[in-house]
């Protein structure tokens, strides 16, 4: 069994981006995993730090059959089959704010379970055949879709809601309501935030605005407003 972690990657300290590496070797491009392996790093990893995501995100939920099979055919090669694949994660990065008209992101991390080889695979999905560093990706099996095989990160959301839902033990365990639960979870964050600014709206006195502040910052953001002062 390898020893994986989750870490972030070295050009990326800043930032709310996480890496499942062989713990060996980081440069060795790391698509799959074992149940085992998989559960031992989620289980290892701990986020101590409170970063935002780097753009809007949500949990696709997948529960309709129809929809798991047009996600799993924009995630695989035309020369991978879909034959008894499972989603067990599915993550949209909301880059260009299209989600909530479209119902699209441009940006996907995707985790799916492989029954026939008992592996997990992990990746991203994208509807830009070349990639934001000019690598170009490998076409789907739907046609405006490509591929991305290069070491996933994605932000801890996606992590912690992965390591909830393998500690069901079992693939074969994951339910419809998991899946639901961590998308509703996102969008409670997203509420919470519009309702920030709303509050901000109705401040009459510099005593108002501390409260609201010391209420809603988070500890990364109130130290780092320390250190402007």
């Amino acid at each position: 069994m390898r020893e994986l972690e989750i870490c972030k990657p070295s050009y990326i300290k800043r930032e709310n981006v996480w890496c499942l590496y062989i713990q060996s070797n980081h440069r060795c491009n790391n698509r799959r995993a074992t149940f085992d392996e998989l559960k031992n790093a989620l289980r290892s990893w701990e986020n101590t730090e409170i970063y935002k995501p780097q753009c809007p995100i949500y949990f696709i939920p997948f529960s309709d059959s129809l929809k798991e099979k047009e996600y799993l055919m924009k995630c695989l090669m035309k020369k991978e089959s879909i034959d008894n694949k499972k989603i067990i994660c599915l993550l949209g990065q909301d880059w260009e704010d299209e989600y909530k008209t479209t119902g699209e992101c441009i940006w996907y991390k995707i985790v799916f379970y492989d029954p026939v080889d008992e592996q997990y695979y992990l990746r991203n999905f994208h509807n830009e055949p070349i990639r934001y560093d000019g690598r170009r990706l490998d076409p789907s099996h739907i046609e405006g879709w490509y591929v991305d095989l290069s070491t996933i990160n994605a932000p801890a959301e996606f992590w912690l809601t992965l390591r909830d839902i393998l500690n069901t033990d079992s693939v074969d365990s994951v339910d419809t309501d998991t899946k639901k639960n961590s998308f509703i979870v996102v969008d409670k964050k997203e509420e919470k935030e519009e309702q920030f600014w709303k509050d901000l709206k109705d401040v009459h006195d510099r005593k108002e605005f501390i409260e609201i502040l010391k209420r809603e910052l988070t500890l990364e953001e109130a130290i780092y407003l320390l250190e402007q002062i």
